[in-house]
C-alpha cells in the first residue's frame, strides 16, 4: 500500500489544529522522519551525538561513506540509553558487494561498525554491479541473485526493512514484479531542479515510497544561492535551507540534508514545520525544474531523463 503522513509533533498547529506530521508511514511498524541526518562527509562522532541532541531520529549511513565506526561512535551514548527504538538507522550495500557472501559480510560489518545491532533499512546503494574490490562491471551476479540476499537480511533479522538508491522507475517497476519483499523505499536525489514526478508518482504507486538525498541541490553556487529561491525566500520570511527542504516535504518526501555545525543542524529541523509553501511558491520553485543532477558517476547510465509516463 501507498506510504501515508503519520506521527505527531513540529510546528505551529495551535488553536485545537491537528499537529503537523513529522513523519510518514512507509510500512506497518516503520514510521520514517520526515528529515535526517546524512552523514556524507561526516568526520566528528560529536556532529551525530549533537543531531540527536536537537531531534534527528533517522541516521543515513553507508559504507562508502568510510565513517560508520565514526557514526557508530557517535550513536553509543544514545543507544546505551535504551533509546534504540526511537531510531531508523539506514545503510547500504555498495556496488561491489552485490554477490551474495559478500553482501552479507558487508552488512554484518556496517551493524559491528554503527553498533546497533539491525539496521532498520538496509538499501542497495547502486544498481550497478562490480567484482569485490573493483569498479570493473560483474556479471557473474544478477539483481534476482542480490536481491534474494537483501530479503536473507529481513528473514534472519539483520535488517528490518530493505530498499533501493538510484534506481530509475523502470527498475523499480521490474524489481516490484517478482520480488518476495518489495523495497519499502527509493532514495534519489530530489529538490527543484530535478523534479522527478513520473519516478515520485511512479515509485508511490507501487507502495516504494521516495526519500530525497541532495535536498539542498549541492549547496552554495546552487540552489541555496539561486535568484528564484531568493525570492521565495523573501516572500515566506524564511531561510534558502527551510524553503528547499519544505518544498519536499510538503509533497511528502523526507529528505536527508547535510549539515555540518549545530546551529545548520537546529535550522534545518526547526525550519521545517508549522508553516507552508503558497501555491504560487511551490509553482516558482517547480519552474525550476532542468533534470539537473548534482550527484553523477559517469560509470552510471541515468537513461532518459524522465523516462516515460507512470504506470497506472
Amino acid at each position: 500500500m501507498a506510504a501515508q503522513a503519520a506521527g505527531s509533533g513540529g510546528g505551529g498547529g495551535g488553536g485545537g489544529e491537528q499537529a503537523e506530521p513529522t513523519t510518514v508511514l512507509l510500512d506497518a511498524d516503520l514510521h520514517c522522519p520526515l528529515i535526517g541526518l546524512g552523514t556524507y562527509k561526516l568526520s566528528s562522532a560529536d556532529g551525530v551525538a549533537k543531531a540527536l541532541a536537537v531531534g534527528y531520529r533517522m541516521i543515513d549511513c553507508a559504507p562508502a561513506y568510510e565513517n560508520e565506526k565514526v557514526v557508530g561512535q557517535g550513536l553509543q551514548s544514545f543507544l546505551e540509553q535504551g533509546r534504540r527504538g526511537e531510531l531508523v538507522i539506514v545503510s547500504k550495500v555498495w556496488n561491489d558487494a552485490h554477490r551474495p557472501a559478500e553482501l552479507r559480510r558487508s552488512v554484518e560489518q556496517s551493524l559491528a561498525d554503527l553498533g546497533c545491532g539491525q539496521l532498520d533499512i538496509c538499501l542497495l546503494h547502486w544498481p550497478d554491479a562490480w567484482k569485490p574490490g573493483t569498479q570493473e562491471p560483474d556479471d557473474t551476479v544478477t539483481l534476482r541473485e542480490t536481491w534474494a540476499a537483501m530479503e536473507a537480511l529481513v528473514d534472519d533479522g539483520l535488517a528490518r526493512h530493505i530498499g533501493v538508491s538510484n534506481f530509475s522507475l523502470a527498475q523499480v517497476e521490474d524489481l516490484a514484479s517478482w520480488a518476495r519483499i518489495r523495497p519499502v523505499c527509493n532514495q534519489v536525489e530530489l529538490h527543484p531542479m530535478l523534479v522527478q514526478r513520473s519516478l515520485v508518482d511512479g515509485c508511490r504507486r507501487l507502495g516504494v515510497h521516495p526519500i530525497a538525498y541532495g535536498p539542498l541541490g549541492h549547496g552554495k553556487g546552487g540552489l541555496l544561492d539561486h535568484p528564484v529561491v531568493a525570492q521565495v525566500v523573501q516572500a515566506a520570511g524564511r531561510t534558502p535551507a527551510e524553503v528547499l527542504l519544505r518544498w519536499n516535504v510538503q509533497r511528502g518526501v523526507p529528505v536527508i540534508p547535510k549539515a555540518g555545525s549545530e546551529p545548520h543542524l537546529r535550522t534545518n529541523i526547526q525550519g521545517l514545520f508549522g508553516w507552508r509553501l503558497t501555491p504560487d511558491q511551490q509553482a516558482q520553485l517547480d519552474a525550476l525544474d532542468s533534470h539537473t543532477r548534482f550527484v553523477n558517476n559517469s560509470w552510471h547510465d541515468w537513461g532518459d531523463v524522465e523516462e516515460r509516463p507512470a504506470a497506472a
